[in-house]
């Protein structure tokens, strides 16, 4: 752009100005629940019951200047024992491992990685078929924390961040028989006393019997 300068008498001058513009890249924005607010999802689980998909069916992915995603990383922050990540179907053109690949067997972080150059709408399917469940008979009820990262293949977005509240179900206690197969002796008209609970019957959540 141009600029004239004038002095008290009059005279004047112009001048130019060139700017050069940098193009700077938008990192991608990743809305877990579009419907609800903040860019988070929340929901919850069930000791035994079926896995829960771990963002809402409106889950977003926009990026200003690419119209595609390079990669994407969920991340179980805070597993417990039996805690795992599943993924279903993906769509053409992208891949997933998951690690640990198994359920986990002591409390730690469990990762989803995608990768693959697809459209951001591939990239919310893959989203979608992202699963929790436990595989713990006394899972901890603490909320998992489940978060979201995805790369254009320049910039991470922003962490969107799933909570799974998680309901745990008392199990029956299961008692074994005694007596066998080697039977208890016992002599005729003298009293026998003995607790029927032993080691053999057992309560999968500890609790006294």
């Amino acid at each position: 752009f141009t600029y004239t300068v004038q002095d008290p008498s009059g005279a004047t001058d112009t001048a130019t100005v060139n700017l050069n513009v940098l193009i700077l890249n938008d990192a991608p924005i990743v809305d877990l629940d579009v419907s609800g607010a903040g860019s988070g999802f929340t929901t919850s689980y069930t000791e035994n019951a079926a896995a829960v998909a771990i963002v809402d069916t409106d889950a977003s992915i926009t990026d200003e200047d690419h119209a595609t995603a390079e990669s994407a990383t969920v991340t179980l922050t805070n597993g417990q024992v039996g805690d795992l990540l599943e993924v279903g179907a993906l769509p053409a053109g992208l891949s997933a491992i998951v690690s640990p690949a198994a359920a986990l067997t002591s409390p730690g972080a469990m990762t989803v990685t995608i990768t693959g150059t697809a459209a951001l709408a591939d990239y919310e399917t893959a989203f979608q078929a992202l699963t929790y469940r436990s595989t713990s008979e006394n899972p901890e009820t603490i909320n998992r924390l489940i978060e979201f990262v995805v790369s254009d293949g320049e910039d991470p977005s922003i962490v969107a961040t799933t909570t799974v509240s998680v309901i745990s179900v008392n199990d029956a206690p299961v008692a074994a028989d005694d007596g066998t197969p080697t039977a208890i002796a016992v002599t005729e008209d003298v009293p026998v006393t003995f607790d029927p609970v032993s080691s053999n019957d057992v309560d999968v959540e500890g609790d006294a019997l």
